[in-house]
Parts: structure tokens; sequence; C-alpha cells
């Protein structure tokens, strides 16, 4: 089924073949539009929140955790991103490189929301992230447990595990 240029690419079959097709960027950066999100309905403690099928409707999902008094605005570059990890997570992409200029969100997707969102489904999953410089890293390192920590999260995936309190630590 060939793409229209007016309408961003549904994920109708596979993530490898949506992400080889060359109109990708090109479909959202076309009909993209700033979003705000709205806040959500606290839902009782006891209720779970529904699971977010994706890397990107986690983010949003979570984003007031992470930057609670800004607003998330979307973007096609968000999506593009959520959307190649989202194949590392289906083992579809063994190696990625992001290469997009400083501001756009690319520590916080890959080095915050990633490891939490790869988390709530594999515990076992492992993941080392750095920078040049270590008070970034410090960083994100604390912004993805504030994550996990988080009454959302802990409704949201209700993890059989913890973080250990001896590494809740900032260095």
């Amino acid at each position: 089924m060939k793409q229209s240029r007016n309408t961003p690419p549904t994920n109708n079959g596979s993530l490898s073949k949506l992400l080889q097709s060359s109109q990708l960027c090109t479909a959202y950066s076309q009909t993209s539009r700033f979003a705000f999100s709205k806040p959500q309905k606290p839902l009782s403690r006891t209720t779970p929140a529904p699971k977010p099928d994706s890397l990107y409707e986690f983010v949003k999902a979570a984003w007031h955790v992470v930057e609670p008094g800004d607003p998330f605005i979307d973007n096609w570059h968000i999506r593009d991103v959520c959307l190649h990890l989202d194949a590392v997570k289906a083992g579809e992409i063994k190696r990625l490189l992001i290469n997009i200029p400083p501001g756009h969100m690319k520590s916080l997707i890959v080095s915050v929301f990633f490891p939490a969102y790869m988390w709530g489904d594999r515990p076992e999953f492992r993941m080392l992230t750095g920078s040049y410089a270590s008070e970034l890293a410090i960083r994100d390192a604390v912004k993805s447990r504030q994550i996990i920590d988080s009454e959302w999260y802990q409704r949201t995936y209700q993890p059989a595990w913890s973080l250990s309190s001896d590494q809740n630590v900032k260095s």
C-alpha cells in the first residue's frame, strides 16, 4: 500500500518496513502540528492505568513526571526517534545511531524514557548510558528514577521489582 504524502505513515505491517519508507520523515514533517498534552484524569491508586502501546505513547504519558511545569510539544522527530527505538525493542534494529541537533529531546527519549519503558515489560533489560559530562549522565539517571518511582509508573506497570535503596544516590 503506497503512503500518501498528506498523511503520516501507519503501522500496518512490520516496523522495519515502516522504517525503510523513504517518506517517513517527509510525511511527518508535512502533517505535524504542535499539540499540547492535556492533563490526564487521575485514577485511583488501586486501578491500573492502561499501559502505553509504544514508546511514543509512553513519552506522552510520562512527560508530566519528568517536566511537570512544561507542556509536551509534539513534533515528527519525537515520533521518529520513538519508532526507531520501538524497532530496537522488537529486535528489528541491532545498532542505532541517532544524530539530531541539541535540544530535540534526544537525551530525554533515549536515556530517560526508553530505559523506564523497557523495564516496565522486561525487567531483565540492561542498558548503559553515559555522556561527555558526568552532570548530564547523573541528571538523566535521576529523571529515569523519577519516572520509575512515580505513582503513575507504579500504577501502570505494577512491577514485581523495585529499585535498590542503597543505589538511590546521585553519584
